[in-house]
Parts: C-alpha cells; structure tokens; sequence
C-alpha cells in the first residue's frame, strides 16, 4: 500500500465570486507573497488558463464556471494543489421579496390582508421584477389553503387577501410567494384568542444596575381607552440568571436573525410580592441584589382589574457584580513545553470602555488525584500587573510541565466588590500548539459606520510579529484588496469608504506564519440612508370618540426634505392585538438596505486538523419575505352590522369591534409627496396603531407608526364569556368607569334577549372621578341560540352603552323525517303526524317542510343543506361538499343553472378543505 504526500513550503489562497478567480501565493512559513509562482486552473481535466503571481503573489483569472475547479500551483520544487468546493450557489440576480399581513394574528372566519414588494437587485441597486408572481398560503400541516396568481405594478407591489375558514387549523400559515426562480415568505398566526383590554408599562429607572445597589421598577398600568387601571391588585415574581453580553449599537438594528429573547431563560426564582396601584394605575416594584457574577434580573407582573381580568408583562435589570470586568485573552488553545504562553488582559467598564485597573494573575496546573479522586491545583505562577489607558496589559509563562492550566485574574473595584475572570489552556509534551479560531487576529474599526467619502481606520492586533497581511473588502463581489507588511503585532489601515459600499462591505484580513492561518473579517458598515424616506402620519386629533371620522394627513419626503411621489400601505390596528403578538415582519429598512454578507468564497491549499478547508460563507441573503396584489382595499376590514347606529334616546349603543378598522394597500402621494384620507372610526374604545409603509419608484423605502384613541368621559364595559351553553348559571360583570371631572351618580340597565336575568335589571351607582365601579348580574342560560346582552350607562351629561352578540350552544340534536307519496289525481290528500318531544327547545326548534315534485329535484334542497352544515368528522365534512361538486358538474352539462349554489360553492369547497387539512395528523 503506497501514501502520496506532498511537502512544500508554497501555499495558495483562492477567492472566487461569479466567474472571477483570485489566487494568492504565499510561503508557508514566513507568510511572505511568492512572486512569479505558476498557477494553473483545470476544469473537468482540460486546461483554462495558466499565468505567473505577481510581486504580491497575485494572479487573477475571469471566465472560471461554479464548479468543478482544480487549481495547481508551482515554483522551483515547490507544488500547491487545490480543488475548490462550492457548497453555495448563488444566482447573479439576487430577489429582496418583502412580506407583510395588516396585523400579525387572525380568529376563525376572518379576512387576512397582505402585500409584498417584490425587487431584485442590479448594479448595486434593485429593479422591479416584472414577472407573474404565484402566492401560495400553507397552514400549519403544510396543507396548501390559498392559490393565486399576481402580476406586480410599477413600484413592484402586489396585494391580496385570504378568508380563513370557521374552523382553521390553528397555528403559524406561511405564505410563499414565487417569481421564476426566486422566492419569498413570510405568515401569519390564526389564534382563538381574547384581546386584553388594558396593558402593562414597566420602566427600571436605571438600564444598568451595581451589586447591592437597590433596584426600582416602575409600573403603570392603563386602560387601551387611555385611563389608568387604579387601585389593581398586583402580583409579581423575580427570577435571576447569568447575564451574556448581546451585541451593540448600530449593528444589531441590520442583523437580519435575533437570538432568543432574554424572556426564553427565565432562570431561578428569588422573590416574590403584591402591592396594589394608586389612582394613576402606578405602583413601584424594588428589590436588593446580592450577586457573585453578572446576571440578569427578569420581573414577571401581572395585574387584575375590577373586571377579574389579568394581564401579565416581563422586563429585565441588568445587574453587574463590580464596576468593571476583566477579558483573558491567548492566541491559541495549547502550546508545547517549548512554547511561550501569551497572555492579553482587557479590562472595561460596565458600558464596555476601556479602564486601567490592576489585577492580579495567577495560573494554576491541575491535575487529578487518584487518592482523593478530584481535581487538585498548583500554583505554577503568580504577578501584578495595571492595564493601561487603552485596558490592555500583555505578560508572558513559560510552562514548566505538561497538563491542563487555569489562568485567574482578581481585582477589586471602588467598592470592594472582586472583579474575576478564568481562562484554561492546554501544554502538550510533543508537537506543536493547536490553533484555536477564536482568538487569533483583533479587527477594530475607530467608528460604528461611514458615510462615502469618510476615511476609515482598522487596527489590525496580531498574535504573530512582523506579519504579512492579505486585506480583501467583500460583499457580493470582492471590491478590493491589498497585501501589507506590519512591524511589531499591530499596524492601522487606512480605506477610503465608497458609495458602492453601502450598506455594508465585510473586510477579511489574512494572516498566513509557520503553517497556522490567522484570519478574521469584520463589517464596515455605511448606511444607505439617501434611500431612507422621512414619513409623516397626521390625524386631525389625538383622541375622538367612537364613530368620528378621522382626518389623516400623509407626508413623504425624502432624505433631502425633498417631497417624493410614493407608494404607502396603511392600516389602523387595535393596539391589543399585539399583546396576542407582536409584529412579524422585518423591518422594511433593514430587510432592503441592512447586513449583507460576503459570497466570495475562500479556500486554502494546505491541510489544518487532517482536512480543513477555511471559507468565508456566503451570504445568508435574508430570509426573503412576500407577498401580493391586485385591488386596493380602502374599506374597512369588517362590515359593519346593518343600522349599527343605534340610538336610545341620546344613548348611542356601541356593536362594531373590529381588530382592523381600516387597510388600504395602495395609497399614492401626490407630487407635493401629500396624501388624505378619511377614516370612520368603530365602535371599539381603544388605542389604533396607524402603521404606515412607503416605497417609491427609485426604491426608497420607511415605515412608521403612530397612534390615535378613541375614548369617552363615561364608559361602560361588558365582561362575558366568548359563549354560552344552554343550561348555564353564570355572572356577568359590568364595569363604569367615571371620567368626568366630578363625582356621579349613573343609572345602570342591562337588557338581556335569549337569557334570563336573575337579578334586578337596573341599578343606581355612585362613583368618583377616575374610579369605577363593578355591578355583577346573575344570569341563567335556558333557551338558544344566541344572546343579545345590552348596557347602559346614564348620567346627567353623559352616557355610554355597549351591545354584544354571545353564541347558545344548544342542548338537542336535529331530526329528518322522509315520506314518498304517490298522488294519482289532484283531489288524492295525505296526512302526515309529527311527534313534538316533550322537553323541547325553546327557540331552537323549527319545523320546516320540503315538497318535492320527484325524487330528482330533491337533490337541490338536499345539497343546499349540505352546503350549510355547521360541522362535522372528515365523513361528514366530505359529505357536505363531493356531492355539490359533481352535481354542479352534471348540471352544467345539462344546461341547467343553480346559481345559489353556484354562487355558495367556491367558497364551501375551500372552508371543506381547509376543516380536512386539521384533520390530519403528521402521519398522514
């Protein structure tokens, strides 16, 4: 048996993107360019092209296909062999589809609202995609729920919407919208909830917390009308775990994916309490920490009003142990016994700047104890060193013996608190230390982001002296690049920001000595901020009350105060829907202008670890968002009951509570960058989020959100179950709330259609300003099938009332009888007797009778029926719908029209459908 190996002191580097290729010729180990190297590029055994490095080891290739590239490079005796592996292939035309519903989760029966953008880039830039675009919608089995075929307008847009069945699959539906090859997604969430109808601000009057320092969290509780939620009992719970450090300022606005949010770790309980809120819904929550390491206080609340309702909310402390912290940094995971250990101290403030501290660094050898059987510990070195000005102090160990080593630095702050860090490494007997990646180079930018023209400054900190540095600045493609040598451990680039790196170029420094590669990249961030619209959203007022018509002024300029002709999406949300969920969509800045990654794809010819080959990895390219168009839907979300303005002498009853009370897809500013609008307010008393998107044909692009209440001085609200059951005894609770600048007195009445009241109808009350007041009822469930619960709430100058529509879930079962008679002449009469049940229902009980002339024509009525039943197993719900489809199908054949059902079938098909996909579980 025969090994081929190959020993060499010459190494390639290749950066390939599109058809480009650049290779880079280095000695292995001084990490110095090798000119006029050989380099030939073979594909699927046929020579492309052949040519020497460089004085900087350069040698560049164009035309080179995706796949398939071996790579041979020679000088002298010296050979590099390279085959390049492309695990990603990216398209040259990259899509950016955009995705977004009008609200973030829906209820049963309802309609979703959805746009999308869809745009591709070019030169830099973007342009439309003019294709047809297929938007499909999937619930949660992955069952295909919605079809549709759009194509986009001249900013690129589509829209549509989806009726959710009365029984949906519950769960997150994902819409996937297609353009040729390139995709986009984005979903919803159908849930059977409740909107809470208050919500929970807590506010700790400090971000950063010292150990033993007392913590204070303020809490205000308020109504979603606008009014303090006073004197609510409050229970809360302090849980603590370790903090870790997230990532900072500008950066983490364009990171297209988040980490779990803190609330996921919720970690060990310490505390725990109630208190009650004043007459402003305020309260404060404080507590002393006592901590040994930096940890993460989370305070649970949750609050109940007089309606026996709860609503709970989360926020976090950070809680440091000391003023500052320690970092231990080394250049690798193990060394020989021949190897020196360098150390790097860094020591920062809470707020992650620099500091001079002193420490004092001991390192330990740990061994095992076969005796004791544990680990024991021998002190092996010890000294006192200060960091400087910048925090960094550097020392050096030689180790004396193999084994595992521990590094400690201790401290003591202002206060006393200790300040700690650990550190192990590895000391081997033979061989040499193993690269460990990551710590090796230090890449620090002296600013957070550019503008074009600005200069930037990279500090490169190597752990090798004397050091050649192979400096690229990538993106799509790779921008630009520069072989440098540096004195010492560390040197300072400069690089000339340019427009074409907006918004983000990645800069990879390589570092190549003894066979160890160094290597780090780092973003260069410039916003795109001259694509970045300036969006404002004007309501006539802040507060209205129920039924207003509000007066919305839409502003778009540009980033220049430039007024701009633009594309704007608009919808009013009841702000309590996002307590149910928050909102799902990107940011619309970030998803078309935030971090891009490098797609040049980096290689090395030498083996690391057996076979390592390092590559930068190409662009995640975002998680592509859409979705679609064709109408512009300025109407309201829902459709308001017929005569909803009903009114009782100066009582107006409130009945319309959409979750929605507007979305228009489609609205245009004018060249002045004006748009108006009116928007008849429902009945809900709330706070509406007015959120707002523009684009322009120039791909500009903002959103933003504003909010406007609907309110009243006396308020009346009606706490009740979503049902009833027929045979329930239960209590409903009404609350008033007085808003009126004084005390009053307010003659309360509830009408009650389908249930029995138990109590006396009508009540008199005296209640504060700023208070409220609950008035239970006792009502029994004896009749079907729906309720009608109405309020009322006079005083002398004011009033307010309340109508809600609750379901009966009846207590009996539906009957079918059948007879056929043979009526020979028209004087022939028949008789037919029904038995009535003796317990029958009350309300719920008809009696209908269907003549038909044969048995043919009894299909009509029969299928009618099936189109209309309520519910049922997979048989039954099969049942309702097959037979409709074939008999519309013989009936067009035979030229003979139904258009009732005609008419009733699309839509029964696709709710039958959509009740057999939650039927079916993950086995099939």
């Amino acid at each position: 048996r025969s090994q081929l190996f190959l020993i060499s002191e010459l190494g390639l580097i290749a950066k390939k993107w599109d058809d480009k290729l650049l290779i880079y010729a280095i000695n292995l180990q001084t990490g110095k360019p090798v000119k006029g190297a050989t380099i030939e590029i073979f594909s699927k055994g046929e020579l492309l092209a052949k040519k020497k490095t460089d004085a900087d080891g350069i040698a560049k290739f164009s035309n080179i296909p995706a796949t398939d590239i071996f790579i041979k490079g020679k000088i002298n005796k010296n050979y590099a062999l390279l085959r390049l592996y492309s695990y990603y292939n990216y398209p040259r035309e990259e899509a950016k589809i955009y995705v977004y519903t009008d609200r973030p989760v829906y209820r049963p029966n309802q309609k979703v609202f959805f746009k999308a953008i869809l745009w591709k880039s070019k030169d830099n830039g973007y342009e439309i995609i003019k294709d047809k675009v297929t938007v499909e919608i999937r619930d949660p089995k992955g069952n295909l729920v919605y079809r549709k075929n759009f194509t986009p307008n001249e900013f690129g847009s589509i829209a549509g919407n989806f009726s959710l069945a009365e029984e949906p699959a519950l769960g997150y539906y994902s819409i996937t919208v297609r353009a040729n090859d390139f995709y986009g997604y984005g979903g919803f969430q159908v849930q059977e909830y409740r909107k809470p109808e208050f919500k929970i601000e807590l506010k700790p009057r400090k971000k950063i917390y010292l150990n033993k320092e007392k913590v204070i969290i303020e809490l205000f509780a308020k109504y979603y009308f606008g009014k303090p939620v006073a004197n609510a009992d409050v229970e809360y719970e302090i849980y603590k775990s370790r903090y870790y450090e997230p990532c900072k300022g500008f950066r983490c606005y364009y990171l297209e994916y988040k980490p779990f949010p803190w609330f996921y770790y919720p970690g060990e309980k310490i505390s725990s309490g109630k208190l009650k809120t004043d007459s402003r819904g305020y309260g404060i929550i404080s507590f002393t920490p006592n901590v040994s390491y930096d940890s993460n206080f989370i305070i649970e609340v949750k609050v109940v009003d007089k309606s026996r309702r709860a609503v709970t909310a989360k926020t976090q402390v950070k809680v440091f142990s000391s003023e500052f912290k320690f970092d231990i940094l080394l250049d690798k995971y193990s060394y020989s016994l021949e190897e020196k250990v360098k150390i790097k101290l860094r020591s920062r403030n809470i707020s992650g700047e620099p500091i001079s501290a002193f420490a004092t660094i001991t390192i330990y050898r740990e061994k095992w104890s076969s005796s004791a059987k544990k680990t024991t510990r021998e002190k092996v070195f010890e000294k006192e060193v200060e960091t400087d000005e910048e925090g960094i102090a550097y020392l050096e160990f030689k180790p004396e013996s193999s084994g595992s080593h521990l590094i400690v630095a201790k401290g003591k702050d202002s206060k006393g608190n200790e300040v700690k860090a650990e550190r192990y490494f590895y000391v081997v007997k033979e061989g040499r230390g193993y690269y460990f990646p990551r710590e090796n180079l230090e890449l620090i930018l002296d600013k957070d982001s550019y503008k074009p023209g600005e200069k930037a400054k990279l500090l490169i900190n190597s752990p090798v002296e004397d050091f050649t540095a192979f400096i690229s600045i990538e993106a799509p493609k790779l921008h630009s690049y520069k072989v440098m040598n540096f004195k010492g451990n560390s040197g300072i680039l400069e690089i000339e920001v340019k427009e074409s790196y907006k918004p983000n170029v990645w800069i990879n420094v390589i570092v190549v000595k003894n066979l160890s590669i160094y290597s780090r990249g780092i973003d260069l961030v410039v916003p795109a901020e001259d694509k970045f619209l300036k969006i404002e959203v004007i309501s006539n007022k802040e507060s209205y009350e129920p039924r207003e018509t509000a007066e919305i002024l839409i502003r778009v300029k540009d980033s220049n105060n430039n007024p701009v002709a633009a594309e704007l999406s608009l919808g009013l949300v009841d702000e309590a829907i996002y307590a149910i969920a928050p909102k799902m969509e990107q940011d619309i800045k970030g998803f078309f202008y935030g971090r891009r990654y490098s797609k040049v794809l980096t290689q090395y010819s030498w083996p690391m670890y057996g076979r390592i080959y390092a590559y930068v990895q190409a662009a995640m390219a975002g998680d592509l968002m859409l979705g679609a168009l064709e109408e512009s839907f300025a109407m309201p979300r829902e459709k308001a009951v017929p005569g909803a303005a009903i009114r009782t002498g100066e009582v107006v009853i409130r009945k319309y509570f959409p979750d929605t009370a507007f979305w228009n897809a489609f609205i245009r500013t004018n060249a002045t960058g004006i748009a108006k609008l009116k928007v008849k307010l429902p009945d809900s008393l709330t706070t509406w989020k007015i959120n707002a998107k523009a684009i322009t044909k120039d791909f500009k692009v903002n959103e933003v959100s504003s909010e406007i209440l609907t309110t009243k001085p006396l308020v009346a609200r009606l706490i009740t179950p979503r049902f009833f059951t027929q045979g329930d005894e239960l209590l409903i609770a009404a609350i008033i709330h007085n808003y009126l600048g004084e005390m009053k007195e307010v003659n309360v009445s509830l009408t009650a259609e389908g249930v029995k009241l138990l109590d006396k109808n009508e009540r008199r009350v005296v209640i504060a300003h700023n208070s409220e007041q609950r008035i239970d009822f006792r009502v029994k469930v004896d009749s079907c099938c729906r309720a009608k619960l109405t309020l009322k709430a006079i005083a002398t100058n004011a009033s307010d009332a309340i109508e809600m529509i609750i379901p009966i879930i009846p207590h009996g079962t539906r009957n079918i009888e059948t007879y056929a008679y043979l009526l020979k002449d028209e004087f022939q009469k028949e008789e037919i007797s029904l038995e009535i049940p003796e317990k029958v229902v009350e309300n719920a009980t008809k009696l209908k009778v269907i003549i038909s002339a044969s048995i043919a024509s009894t299909a009509f009525e029969a299928l009618e029926y099936l189109a209309g039943y309520p519910y049922g197993c997979v048989e039954q719900t099969m049942s309702r719908f097959l037979p409709d489809v074939i008999l519309v199908k013989v009936l067009k054949e035979l030229g003979i029209e139904h258009k009732k059902l005609e008419e009733k079938l699309p839509d029964m098909v696709n709710k039958g459908l959509q009740r057999l996909y939650n039927f079916q579980h993950a086995d099939g």
